[in-house]
């Protein structure tokens, strides 16, 4: 049986090179798959080479899956070998993702391809991406809770049901960091084969991809059956922007558009592990309730909050401990946005904790207590918000800064 190469013209081969002009569209996504499996089918296959050419673009629902492919090369002892004229391509490291571990922990963690192969790797850099979120990104109540409740979901399904040894993981912020694209990657065994020791049947990888999004619907005996139905509530609710490939089926789901596109038969690297990809991205100016999605199950804890907690249920934020120095513009506006995010999510008072802090200036002050005193989308704030343990200068510096911000 013949198989006719898809038609673009932005990734193409010529023997045991292939060109990518592109990888902007899943459709070039197919077109490199399909070119790589061509080339794998010759048994004496020991090396492949990608020539990326100039105008190259990174974009991380192409980067994750890429890098997952470039393991599974590895894996079957094909040598993937890079052809590159810019840093575009190499500084998001598709080509050489970056282990989570302690010491690859990096300021901002956003557009470079991660790899983790367990439990605690996955945690590690969920911790670091939503942490650093939190103080980069204003965002709207449960937004960044939910985010996080969905990388945890989703990228732990890498690890519980792939069967393969690594998952791979990028995004990005844009729309002037209003909006987060994620991308997930594995080149396991696929979702649809992932229910072959149960009772579901799918007749097609579509199919699958449709049944594992279904509330109640698991591939494990120790599962509840409710993680990918809850985080595409979240995801479909919020920007409505999401895309599930797996074993040669794909989902494509747009809320704009008022549409969902299934399509199967799509090109593999190999039928016995054809992986998954997922990618979707969230909205950080809107707001999330978990009671109006998910009904009677329960709404995440944010622990992340639940550790800033007093006796008395109010959240210290020590600023010692928070912020990097207290003499910018720019430390100030890391803890403000920190800060700011706390109070839309919870509605008990903010302590801005200055215990073991000598000095702050004048911009810092006002970078972050004036502009939070004065901020109208925080309810109630200025009953909310009140600084603690501060010595008596760094009171005076506060109240000068909260009374030249404030309005008559």
């Amino acid at each position: 049986m013949t198989r006719e190469i898809p038609k673009n013209e932005r990734v193409w081969a010529k023997g045991k090179v292939i060109h990518v002009q592109a990888l902007e569209r899943h459709t070039d996504l197919r077109a490199l798959n399909f070119h790589c499996d061509w080339l794998l089918r010759n048994p004496n296959a020991k090396e492949i080479v990608f020539v990326i050419e100039d105008g190259f673009r990174i974009f991380p629902n192409m980067m994750a899956p890429l890098a997952s492919l470039f393991c599974f090369l590895e894996s079957v002892n094909v040598k993937a070998k890079i052809h590159i004229n810019h840093r575009t391509f190499t500084d998001c490291y598709a080509h050489s993702p970056i282990r989570c571990v302690e010491r690859e922990k990096r300021a901002d963690p956003s557009n470079v391809v991660w790899e983790y192969r367990s439990a605690s790797e996955l945690e590690l850099l969920i911790d670091w991406v939503v942490s650093n979120l939190y103080r980069k990104v204003p965002s709207q109540k449960n937004t960044l809770l939910a985010l996080e409740y969905c990388l945890s979901e989703i990228m732990d399904n890498v690890l519980r049901h792939s069967k393969d040894q690594a998952g791979f993981f990028m995004y990005s912020l844009q729309r002037g960091d209003q909006r987060i694209a994620v991308a997930i990657a594995d080149q396991g065994i696929g979702i649809k084969r992932s229910f072959a020791d149960t009772s579901y049947r799918p007749l097609s990888a579509s199919d699958a991809i449709t049944l594992a999004m279904k509330k109640g619907v698991t591939s494990s005996a120790d599962g509840a059956g409710n993680g990918l139905w809850t985080t595409t509530e979240i995801i479909t609710k919020n920007t409505g922007q999401l895309t599930i490939t797996s074993g040669g089926g794909a989902i494509y789901y747009n809320k704009s558009l008022g549409k969902v596109d299934t399509y199967d038969n799509a090109p593999t690297i190999d039928p016995e592990w054809p992986g998954t990809n997922l990618d979707f991205q969230l909205d950080f100016q809107t707001a999330v309730d978990f009671a109006g999605l998910w009904g009677e199950l329960p709404s995440p804890i944010n622990t992340r909050a639940e550790r800033l907690e007093n006796s008395e249920d109010q959240l210290v934020l020590g600023i010692k401990d928070q912020s990097f120095g207290t003499s910018t513009r720019e430390s100030g506006r890391d803890v403000r946005v920190l800060a700011a995010n706390l109070l839309r999510t919870h509605p008990t008072e903010l302590l801005l904790d200055f215990t073991g802090v000598t000095m702050i200036s004048s911009s810092y002050a006002d970078e972050l207590v004036a502009k939070l005193y004065i901020d109208d989308t925080l309810e109630n704030v200025r009953n909310r918000l009140n600084v603690t343990g501060a010595n008596a200068t760094i009171e005076l510096v506060i109240a000068d800064a909260i009374r030249s911000r404030a309005k008559p």
